[in-house]
């Protein structure tokens, strides 16, 4: 009995202490939720999104306008046949003389044919017959219409423009010759010194023969444009104009 009294009194005692404990450990944990409760919550910030760049476009650069090619002249259009080979209108190389005298009694002015000279060639040995017909306008000149036969075949056609009163030829050469560049190849040209040459028909003499020299696309007939220029104190004068067809030589 008394043993039991002591056990009983040991559980009292074990009980006491353990309710201590717990009331000792409750503010510890109260503090500890207070203190979870007070402390910021860490939020977490999205990471700013990388902007791209703005790069400026290169700005482009103006297309270059075409430089617009220099319009060529019309004027030796009229020497230029359907077939490509060189004439000039009404002409054609090889006509007999006939057909020449036919030909011009259908030109707008009618022209004669005014014979010049005749001779004999021994080297070529022909008959070789220079004849005037009238006039051909060109680059807004008269030129004279001159046809040489071999053996009554019409064997080439020029036409020749004379300096008159002074007058200087040398544009109406460049005009004919820029244009005669920029529609043909040119397949020879050259400038010789002229001594003792005759005087010309306006009286003029010359002292330098200047050439191009052009061929159809065939080949089959030539034409070349030839100045004839007069040496002066201040340079040269152009005299004479010539444009001759024929055939290849």
């Amino acid at each position: 009995m008394k043993r039991f009294a002591c056990l009983l009194l040991t559980l009292g005692l074990l009980a006491g202490a353990l309710a201590a404990c717990q009331q000792e450990e409750e503010p510890s944990s109260s503090v500890s939720s207070a203190a979870a409760t007070a402390a910021p919550q860490e939020t977490a910030t999205p990471a700013p999104t990388p902007t791209a760049a703005t790069t400026a476009a290169p700005s482009k650069a103006p297309e270059a306008t075409p430089t617009p090619a220099p319009e060529v002249g019309q004027e030796l259009s009229m020497v230029e046949e359907e077939d490509g080979e060189f004439g000039l209108p009404g002409l054609t190389l090889g006509m007999s003389l006939e057909e020449v005298e036919t030909a011009a009694a259908l030109f707008p002015d009618e022209p004669q044919l005014e014979l010049v000279e005749e001779r004999e060639d021994a080297h070529f040995q022909t008959t070789i017959a220079l004849y005037r017909m009238g006039a051909q306008t060109m680059a807004g000149r008269d030129f004279t219409r001159k046809l040489t036969f071999w053996d009554g075949e019409l064997h080439s056609l020029s036409l020749e423009l004379l300096a008159e009163g002074g007058e200087d030829l040398e544009p109406v050469f460049q005009s004919l010759e820029e244009e005669l560049r920029a529609r043909w190849s040119v397949a020879m040209e050259n400038e010789l010194n002229v001594t003792q040459a005759p005087a010309l028909d306006n009286g003029e003499t010359y002292q330098r023969s200047r050439f191009v020299r052009v061929e159809s696309d065939t080949g089959e007939t030539a034409m070349l444009l030839n100045a004839l220029d007069q040496e002066t104190e201040t340079g040269y004068r152009t005299v004479c104009l010539g444009l001759d067809i024929s055939l290849p030589y």
